[in-house]
């Protein structure tokens, strides 16, 4: 937090972040510095209500409201964040624009080009704020929430177009040249301190702990999913193979007639593992009917892939196959070996 007496106006706060961000990026181990308002997994929900150009306010009861952090120049290159069309960057002098997240993009402006259109988060009037870019989606509130609606605004607001005061609380964002990004922390203390001793630097967190204590409930969640399933194709596994093995048991007799008629063991094998194939394929079918029908339940904890994901259902079923054919085939083998002599004797 920025103090008030020496940073009142946001042209103090951008230039501080500007000149911290030179000082920072002259440090080999720093690759990019920006800074935020407000970051991805941080918890803030935004809402501020946004009205676009060319829209009448009257009648707008509900205007959208999405989330409007502030950002300074070098934001998505630090996070990786795609950009079509352009971001803010240091060598402007002028107003900057708007960053609009995709979500946004085709909420407010569907089947239309958002760069170019105007913005702003208050009813009096122009200016606006012209979008020059929009970028990808972020999950600002855990993976199990959708892609926040965002609007990014610059720290330095347009003239005539306000945006609630300068924001001294900024998270200065750093991306690293080296592979523990906590190593730097040392050199960055003593370069806040030169260009302001009275900032303290407080709450440093490394992204992919952030991202990680996110997800520690799904993590947990999915892991105790993947250990039942586990266990289940391990018990499906020996269930299966113990009936195959009492079915060619009880039909020993069978195959010693066949085998002493003159059929190849591998035609009896071959035999056996069909019934196995046709056992594990209605099994099979039945799941994925079940496992179709569940999937609501597991929506929440999916990230990256949808719950009817094609490849997914695909890459078990084959697998699943797999596991039943190994497990049959060890019976039917057996089976496929019995003398027939001592076969017919049994009976």
């Amino acid at each position: 937090m920025l103090p008030r007496v020496r940073y009142a106006s946001e042209q103090q706060v951008a230039t501080y972040h500007d000149t911290l961000a030179g000082a920072l990026q002259a440090l080999p181990e720093i690759e990019v510095v920006s800074a935020a308002n407000s970051t991805p997994l941080d918890g803030n929900d935004g809402c501020t209500a946004v009205f676009m150009e060319g829209r009448p306010l009257a009648g707008i009861d509900n205007p959208p409201c999405v989330d409007t952090p502030r950002v300074a120049p070098g934001y998505f290159d630090v996070l990786r964040i795609p950009v079509r069309g352009r971001a803010p960057d240091r060598s402007e002098t002028g107003d900057s624009g708007a960053v609009v997240s995709e979500a946004l993009a085709r909420r407010l402006w569907p089947g239309e080009e958002a760069i170019g259109k105007g913005i702003r988060v208050n009813g009096d009037g122009p200016p606006y704020y012209r979008v020059i870019g929009v970028a990808g989606d972020v999950r600002r509130n855990g993976f199990e929430k959708p892609p926040a609606e965002t609007v990014y605004f610059p720290i330095r607001s347009r003239d005539g177009a306000p945006l609630c005061g300068a924001p001294r609380a900024m998270r200065v964002v750093i991306r690293t040249r080296t592979a523990n990004a906590g190593d730097v922390v040392p050199q960055v203390r003593p370069v806040l301190a030169s260009l302001d001793p009275t900032v303290p630097m407080a709450n440093v967190r490394i992204l992919t702990d952030v991202v990680s204590e996110s997800m520690a409930q799904s993590s947990f969640t999915t892991t105790l999913l993947m250990l039942a399933a586990f266990l289940a194709v391990v018990l499906s596994a020996v269930g299966l193979y113990g009936v195959i093995a009492y079915g060619v048991m009880s039909r020993q007799s069978e195959l010693g007639v066949r085998l002493a008629l003159g059929a190849r063991p591998g035609v009896v094998r071959l035999m056996l593992v069909r019934e196995v194939l046709l056992l594990v394929l209605a099994g099979l079918s039945i799941g994925t009917v079940a496992a179709l029908s569940s999937t609501r339940w597991i929506a929440g904890l999916l990230y990256g892939v949808t719950p009817h994901d094609p490849a997914t259902y695909v890459s078990v079923t084959a697998f699943l196959l797999g596991v039943g054919l190994v497990a049959g085939f060890v019976p039917a083998w057996r089976g496929s070996q019995v003398d027939p002599l001592i076969a017919l004797r049994s009976e």
